[in-house]
């Protein structure tokens, strides 16, 4: 066998087994890389025992805070809060209070009378517009035949009131003026007042209704077409409603021909409505109070446009002559309600 030269033990030096140069690390440091791998395996171990939780798997989770002593004491509050807030709104059923129940008997509403209208049938039979006549008051008559007030208030059984002109009698004419200048406002006040004065009469009472122009119109009604005196009846009052309804104003005045006619009917009362055109003479009041012989009280009512003058005219003259009374109305005061 040949002896090797230098470069062939080099090159042998270089191709050495690991296990050759294990055997040149040092024995004490092999032993501490061991040491520290086996605390390595110790520790994850430990770890992963931490991350399971013992106890009720189904159980669910809750999580705890740490806070600081005026943080819990703000928490406390609150919850103290929220068990009161639940108390109040949910009572015991001890703490509902009953409810108060008043063991008087009822106390009778007293309701307002309402003026019956009765139904009308037939064409006109609708109710008429109502007037508002300024200082209505209730009157008698007096000696010279002017007006003076009475008391004022309900009707006494019998009476009923015509512009403020109240008397008591068994039998009632009205005689209204419905001549050309009795035109508007002024014939409609007057149709309304004389329905009232209607309504207000019962049926032991008889009445009747003449309008009159340059002729008259008497009202007729099933049992006394001859234009005689009608009892105040419900149907009665209702059809002289329609009767005063369809009156209208035309024409001229003939003041004598209306109250000869309401004289032959023999009234206790005559309402006479006029405003005073085309008066009436000396003579022509004579015949009246002639022709009357103080069997009527013929009750007078003016209508004009401006405040009364106090004149002595023939509707003042013609009311004291036969013991009635007289009134004066400014029908530029009405108005319409």
């Amino acid at each position: 066998m040949s002896a090797s030269t230098p470069a062939q033990q080099a090159e042998f030096a270089g191709r050495q087994t690991p296990s050759s140069r294990l055997a040149g690390i040092p024995s004490w440091f092999i032993s501490l890389v061991l040491h520290a791998l086996l605390l390595f395996v110790v520790a994850t171990s430990l770890k992963s025992c931490e991350g399971q939780p013992t106890g009720d798997p189904d159980a669910g989770m809750r999580e705890v805070g740490l806070y600081d002593k005026e943080s819990n004491a703000l928490v406390e509050r609150a919850a103290e809060e929220t068990d009161n807030s639940a108390t109040f709104q949910q009572p015991l059923d001890n703490d509902v209070p009953q409810p108060l129940i008043d063991d008087s008997p009822p106390t009778e509403i007293q309701t307002p009378k309402i003026d019956q209208r009765p139904d009308v049938l037939g064409v006109g039979g609708g109710a008429p517009p109502s007037f508002a006549t300024e200082n209505t008051v209730e009157g008698m008559a007096l000696p010279n035949g002017e007006f003076k007030p009475t008391r004022i208030g309900a009707l006494d059984k019998g009476e009923t009131s015509f512009f403020g002109i109240r008397d008591s009698a068994r039998q009632f004419t009205y005689v209204l003026d419905a001549s050309g200048s009795m035109y508007g406002i002024a014939f409609q006040s007057a149709k309304a007042e004389l329905n009232k004065s209607i309504q207000a009469l019962d049926a032991t009472q008889r009445f009747q209704i003449i309008f009159y122009t340059q002729s008259t119109r008497i009202m007729k009604l099933p049992g006394a077409a001859d234009g005689s005196l009608v009892w105040a009846t419900s149907m009665n009052k209702t059809l002289a409603r329609q009767n005063i309804n369809s009156a209208r104003t035309s024409g001229g005045t003939d003041h004598m021909l209306a109250l000869k006619q309401a004289l032959r009917l023999r009234p206790e009362v005559v309402y006479f409505l006029s405003d005073a055109d085309d008066p009436l003479t000396a003579a022509d009041l004579n015949d009246i109070k002639q022709l009357n012989k103080g069997r009527t009280r013929i009750h007078c009512i003016e209508f004009g446009k401006l405040a009364d003058l106090g004149l002595d005219n023939f509707l003042k003259r013609l009311a004291r002559q036969n013991g009635g009374s007289y009134l004066y109305r400014d029908v530029t005061k009405f108005k319409r309600k």
